[in-house]
């Protein structure tokens, strides 16, 4: 099942095309930039998800990522779009009545373009840099349980891809066949076809981010499978205040578990369709690929964590972690605070410094041979000094006596981690 909310998308679709001339595409993106122009944005739901790790270098690159979905129509006449420029490995269908992945639907354009979009003039992604995996597996003709062994193939072809992360905007409750209808208490973890599958990818070391679904206010009203897996990140959406979008469902699981994971920005989203037009859209299949580009970029700075580290990481970064609820789950993610996060849960880095009037000496606990990247930044941004400790160095000294006094930001950055830390000099 798709999950977004298509009446509200034909009816924000309408009103775009008669309040705009031309249709804003790729190519012409003025009306778009005044509707929402991302360098002017200053309210945290609005901000890409992943900024503050983009403006630290982390933007997914090294981490592959696999989008189960429907279809995406148009992508393949934009890959040699500059715009556009996504990195594609390979792509398969797994449906039955077609074996191409861009002819069918752009639900899973619409899903890609979050996470992959690569234009500063008018929208980026969480993940531009990530290489991506394209599947389809959702049977836009019917809903039955069969789409659940489709998706279950899809991501056995993925794992053998080397899929790191698998981004999926599907999830099922109720069928055409009503004798294939889950209920309340199949949403224990252990019953649905594709949340075994899910468990499985996290076995093989996939950290699986699914929509939560947009049955908020439909009779079902709860999350549907996968998210009821223990290992998924369940995400669903909320609004530009921070407020739980009126389709996000509902949780917890049938066995009491906290169902969202967390939240992100689902009501107004700026996509593209398969005929490069950007649009306004909403539902929970578009705040999944968000936290999954965010995950990407978390294991672009720390390439030796695991899967669940990174879910982890997330979780316990979000704004509710202390108080979470069946509507919002543990909230909003807070990148930076999950960056710190990782790099602590890995135990990855341990230093030290010694400041004196001259020199700012850096030593490192080098527990594993490898080159370790330090960069000092004034609290301005401005680069002041860089090195590279060698793996047979155990410290490096920086000279200061022509820094100004005041807060600035030491950085140091291996293939283990990343660490950043404010040093004051008087």
């Amino acid at each position: 099942m798709l999950t977004t909310s298509l009446l509200f998308t034909l009816l924000m679709y309408t009103t775009l095309c008669h309040s705009q001339s031309p249709v804003p595409t790729i190519e012409n993106t003025k009306a778009i930039n005044e509707y929402q122009n991302p360098a002017s944005i200053t309210n945290p739901y609005y901000i890409n998800i992943a900024k503050q790790l983009h403006e630290r270098g982390f933007w997914g690159q090294g981490v592959i990522v696999a989008v189960i979905d429907a279809g995406f129509s148009g992508v393949d006449r934009m890959l040699d779009d500059s715009a556009t420029d996504i990195e594609i490995q390979n792509y398969s269908s797994f449906t039955n009545y077609d074996n191409s992945v861009f002819q069918i639907s752009d639900h899973g354009t619409r899903v890609l373009s979050q996470l992959a979009t690569l234009d500063h003039n008018f929208m980026f992604g969480t993940a531009p840099k990530s290489t991506y995996l394209l599947a389809t597996s959702e049977d836009i003709t019917r809903e039955c349980r069969m789409e659940e062994k489709q998706w279950e193939e899809a991501m056995n072809w993925a794992n053998t891809q080397g899929a790191q992360i698998i981004c999926s905007s599907l999830n099922y409750s109720t069928f055409d066949n009503p004798i294939e209808n889950y209920n309340w208490d199949s949403l224990d973890g252990n019953t649905s076809t594709i949340t075994k599958a899910v468990d499985e990818a996290s076995r093989r070391g996939i950290l699986v981010v699914c929509s939560a679904g947009n049955e908020g206010r439909s009779t079902w009203r709860k999350i549907g499978m996968p998210c009821d897996a223990d290992s998924v990140l369940c995400v669903g959406s909320i609004d530009s205040q921070g407020k739980k979008s009126h389709f996000s469902s509902w949780g917890p699981t049938a066995d009491g578990r906290i169902k969202p994971d967390v939240v992100a920005l689902g009501d107004n989203v700026m996509v593209i369709n398969e005929n490069k037009e950007v649009k306004i859209d909403d539902g929970t299949s578009f705040a999944a690929p968000q936290v999954a580009g965010l995950a990407a970029c978390l294991w672009s700075a720390c390439s030796k964590a695991t899967a669940m580290d990174v879910r982890e990481s997330i979780v316990q970064s979000s704004n509710r972690f202390s108080n979470p609820d069946t509507g919002y789950g543990f909230g909003f993610p807070d990148a930076l605070l999950a960056l710190k996060i990782l790099t602590d849960k890995c135990d990855l880095l341990h230093y030290t410094e010694n400041l004196t009037n001259e020199t700012l000496t850096v030593s490192i606990n080098q527990k594993h041979p490898v080159n370790y990247f330090l960069t000092l930044f004034s609290e301005c941004g401005d680069t002041l000094f860089t090195a590279i400790l060698k793996s047979e160095q155990q410290s490096v000294l920086i000279p200061i006596e022509k820094i100004a006094s005041g807060k600035e930001i030491l950085v140091i950055k291996s293939i283990y981690g990343y660490h950043e830390k404010q040093i004051y000099f008087k």
